[in-house]
């Protein structure tokens, strides 16, 4: 990653600092009202388009224009001869925004002053002390490439889901209830529009409809809660072992009181 960051040649490089004008209108009055001393779930919940039952929420958030730059420079950043990681184990195509050089000046920004208040009052049991690091990423759906995911959670608390565009047909988004119940059934269908957010607990079942025409592609950012993660790890359950990193390593810090080892170890 470090020989991308320092090798990479933006295209649009005012992306990289993340700016209210990239916002909707109607997001920044959520937040600011998320942000109120008495503001409430149910009131803002109110707001907001709720999947009643599997707590899924629905939101203005870039606008259309931002997400056509982000296609551009992802293109960009597809042309070069750079090496591309992609953007986990389930996802065959996509780009790890970390790689490009989306870092403090963005993603940190938006979740720390922007998603942050909103997944406090909406998530608070996963929320935990605050939401501290995350995994930015874009997922790609192409007709002849990846066309669909089946059922699955993420390593995440908290997870946004922002379409970018691109004309394409299909392709909806299915979330059902939490990975722990292992309740697949089907509960609510998400239908994808362009800089419209969608946003969940990581550990609900989702999967990604096919698509049957064109291309897709969304801006995803798992977030995570290193007070939550040192109680239980997102994807075995178990509390975890824990091995020294730099950074975040994935979203974990030392648990503070009991350091009973679990099989999970995080590296």
């Amino acid at each position: 990653m470090t020989k991308i960051v320092k090798e990479y040649r933006p295209l649009h490089s005012d992306l990289y600092t993340l700016r209210e004008e990239y916002l909707e209108e109607d997001f920044l009055e959520l937040v600011a009202f998320a942000k109120q001393p008495t503001a409430t779930f149910e009131d803002l919940a109110d707001r907001l388009h709720e999947h009643r039952g599997v707590s899924v929420f629905t939101f203005p958030v870039f606008k259309n224009s931002f997400c056509q730059y982000v296609l551009e420079e992802l293109d960009h950043f597809e042309a070069s001869p750079l090496p591309k990681g992609r953007p986990n184990t389930m996802n065959n195509y996509g780009v790890l925004l970390d790689e490009l050089g989306f870092g403090e000046s963005f993603f940190d920004v938006l979740r720390d002053q922007y998603l942050s208040p909103l997944a406090k009052l909406l998530f608070p049991d996963w929320y935990g002390s605050s939401l501290d690091s995350q995994r930015p990423f874009v997922v790609s759906y192409r007709h002849n490439e990846d066309q669909q995911l089946g059922w699955h959670f993420d390593d995440a608390e908290v997870t946004l889901n922002v379409c970018l565009g691109r004309g394409f047909d299909g392709g909806d988004l299915e979330i059902a209830g939490m990975a722990r119940d292992r309740e697949r059934q089907f509960s609510a269908t998400v239908t994808h529009t362009v800089g419209r957010g969608v946003l969940h607990r990581g550990r609900q079942f989702h999967r990604a409809l096919p698509i049957t025409a064109g291309e897709r592609h969304n801006l995803i950012i798992w977030m995570r809660s290193s007070s939550i993660r040192a109680r239980s790890c997102a994807l075995c359950g178990d509390r975890p072992r824990l091995v020294q990193v730099e950074g975040f390593g994935a979203g974990f810090s030392p648990p503070q009181t009991d350091t009973t080892p679990s099989p999970c170890v995080t590296l």
